[in-house]
């Protein structure tokens, strides 16, 4: 739905291409949460989910280049284990879970400075 509404808008006026691209920022800037969110989910159940949220968006801006790589290969890989269906789906969802898991350990690691 996010994706059409960006495609219409840009089809628009100026100042809703403006819009459209900010809508664009967001809409990346949620996806990059969403590596996060599933981890922060599971380690921390007795918080509410605008904290788990806030918190997810908060990573994924410290570290824009590490989560935005990691979420474009989270969706080469998930789009690879759906195109070929059968027993690799169940290993496609198994691994981006470990995938997550791993970067949320690492992005809450401290620093070895």
């Amino acid at each position: 739905v996010g994706v059409y509404g960006v495609i219409f808008y840009l089809n628009q006026t100026d100042w809703l291409r403006f819009a459209a691209l900010v809508f664009v920022y967001l809409l990346i800037a949620w996806l990059m949460a969403q590596v996060y969110l599933y981890p922060l989910l599971i380690a921390n159940q007795s918080q509410s989910i605008v904290a788990l949220y806030r918190r997810a968006f908060a990573l994924a801006l410290a570290q824009p280049l590490f989560t935005f790589t990691l979420a474009l290969l989270s969706l080469l890989w998930i789009a690879l284990c759906v195109a070929f269906n059968g027993p690799l789906l169940l290993l496609g969802a198994a691994a981006t879970a470990l995938m997550q898991s791993l970067a949320l350990q690492s992005a809450q690691a401290p620093d070895a400075n």
